[in-house]
């Protein structure tokens, strides 16, 4: 818990193959550090880009929506996935918990409310 008891942990939920979609990965841990905060990446993808960002510094964080963003640790939820249809659910839970949401769109593609 940060300073007054407010959730201080960013999970950063994105979309990412070894190859195709690896920028999504990048972006999130160049986030981090511009945040100052553990790049903890939920991935949605193969096994192996886990492996990768677990060997670039990232803490890869598994499992379902409701498993992964806790109210009482997550404050902000950064999601950067193409896909407006696998991010519309996550976007929806972090509302319901009261975690803050922002999104990265390129080009418009995979936008959602947040």
């Amino acid at each position: 818990m940060a300073a007054g008891g407010a959730p201080s942990v960013v999970v950063f939920r994105v979309a990412g193959g070894p190859r195709l979609g690896f920028g999504h990965v990048m972006r999130a841990l160049a986030l981090a550090r511009a945040l100052d905060v553990s790049p903890r990446i939920s991935v949605r993808g193969e096994a192996r880009t886990r492996a990768r960002v677990h060997g670039l510094g990232g803490i890869t964080v598994s499992g379902s929506a409701s498993r992964v963003l806790d109210p009482a640790t997550t404050g902000l939820l950064v999601l950067d996935d193409p896909s407006a249809s696998a991010a519309r659910p996550w976007v929806a839970l972090a509302r319901r918990r009261g975690i803050r949401v922002v999104s990265v769109h390129f080009l418009g593609g995979g936008a959602v409310a947040s």
